[in-house]
């Protein structure tokens, strides 16, 4: 057996914008590690990793149900695998409805393992339904068996802090995105992102962008409805990169609101950067997060409402883009105006800030260090 420090890392499934945070954390040999994680079967817009994971990985299976309003999930053979490997650290998202977390957990005080919880924070966005109140009461007894909260964004640590979660367990560990590759690429990309914005953009319009599923929680219909408004001066259009359930619903709505200058182009993965590249400006008018990272990179201002915490620290209003109202309308058709009407030395202000904030400190780089100093932390009584 090893001398090195196991760290297991259970995840949901394995996305393709996260798989270089995991080989760079398996990449510090002074750790064992192992990353279970899901087998993504339903098509929900969200695409799993497809192809050879370049680190240590224990698939499962992922069974999902429902208690009332409230899902649970379960992942076949977890437990006993991971009680098998005997970790020292274990490393798991902030998810309740993850029933084997909480089995887990237990185990795991009960041997002196160190347990990190991995919180992203979106609860906070859902409102003050009496479901959330339920939600935050188990939330905080699931919190409070970790011994190191790593949350994706401030807010989300404020969430926790309200639901009297010890402060003294938190750390922000902002949601990055990698840019190793962007950087050694940049000239390449700003190149096609040229070439595809000359093709097909003309006299000077500005390019809207969106990236994303086409899910009802992205609120791809507000957009759509918003971009009605400043359509008719002609002034603008749109690209929709992303694909989902709801997509030819998307394109029917388009059509027969006679929308001139929307184009879907359907899913991305491989060079979606080129997007970002050809583009003026990003709006996320739902749920999303990395997406705003990407955008700042590209130095594009950003419009957005509440996503999934990340854009109270990346979409500073005045300076990085502009927020609006969520679900509101006419509030989303004045974000989309503010950006027409900014002058262009203003507009390349704000997308020199944005990607000061992705290259100093919401990047993956940055992430696997705050990662790294909290496994060596320790635990909080």
């Amino acid at each position: 057996m090893s001398n090195r420090k196991r760290i297991a890392f259970i995840l949901r499934s394995v996305f393709p914008y996260r798989t270089t945070f995991y080989e760079k954390l398996n990449s510090h040999q002074e750790y064992e590690w192992l990353f279970f994680h899901g087998i993504k079967e339903k098509e929900d817009g969200r695409p799993a990793y497809q192809g050879k994971l370049n680190f240590p990985n224990q698939p499962l299976q992922n069974l999902d149900g429902k208690i009332g309003p409230f899902a649970i999930r379960w992942q076949v053979y977890l437990f006993q695998i991971l009680r098998k490997w005997r970790p020292d650290v274990i490393i798991m998202l902030g998810f309740p409805s993850m029933i084997n977390h909480w089995l887990i957990m237990y185990w795991a005080r009960r041997r002196n393992i160190k347990i990190i919880v991995w919180y992203c924070g979106w609860e906070s966005q859902a409102g003050n339904s009496f479901n959330l109140h339920v939600k935050g009461r188990i939330l905080q007894k699931y919190m409070h068996l970790a011994d190191h909260i790593i949350t994706y964004s401030t807010k989300a640590k404020s969430y926790l802090k309200d639901l009297e979660v010890q402060s003294n367990k938190m750390v922000v560990g902002y949601n990055g995105l990698e840019i190793d590759h962007l950087l050694a690429n940049e000239k390449e990309y700003l190149e096609k992102g040229k070439a595809l914005r000359d093709q097909y953009q003309q006299n000077g319009k500005k390019i809207f962008l969106y990236v994303g599923g086409m899910i009802a929680e992205k609120q791809v219909p507000l957009l759509l409805n918003a971009f009605r408004a400043i359509n008719a001066s002609e002034n603008a259009v749109l690209w929709l990169v992303g694909d989902g359930p709801d997509l030819d619903m998307l394109k029917n709505m388009a059509d027969g609101m006679n929308l001139k200058g929307v184009k879907f182009w359907g899913r991305v993965i491989e060079g979606v950067d080129v997007f970002f590249a050809a583009a003026d400006y990003f709006v996320l008018p739902g749920v999303g997060g990395l997406s705003l990272n990407q955008a700042l990179f590209w130095r594009l201002p950003c419009i957005v409402s509440e996503a999934d915490g990340t854009e109270d620290d990346l979409v500073l209003d005045g300076k990085t883009g502009f927020r609006f109202t969520p679900m509101d309308l006419q509030s989303l058709e004045k974000a989309l105006s503010r950006c027409l009407e900014l002058p262009e030395t203003t507009r390349l202000d704000f997308g020199n800030t944005g990607r000061r904030l992705v290259l100093e400190r919401s990047n993956v780089n940055q992430m696997v260090n705050t990662f790294l100093r909290t496994i060596e932390q320790d635990a909080v009584s």
